[in-house]
């Protein structure tokens, strides 16, 4: 059976650290991945 789904692909990530950074439950984000970075940019909500 062929399912036409796109699966996302997704990190979970949690501690302290994101709310100290700013990032309380449940904001969003955007993840810039590079071959040694991860990347967080706040996104607001559309």
């Amino acid at each position: 059976m062929v399912r036409n789904q796109v699966e996302r692909p997704y990190i979970r990530l949690q501690g302290e650290w994101l709310n100290e950074a700013g990032f309380g439950i449940g904001s969003l984000f955007v993840a810039e991945i590079t071959d040694n970075q991860i990347i967080l940019t706040r996104r607001d909500a559309e």
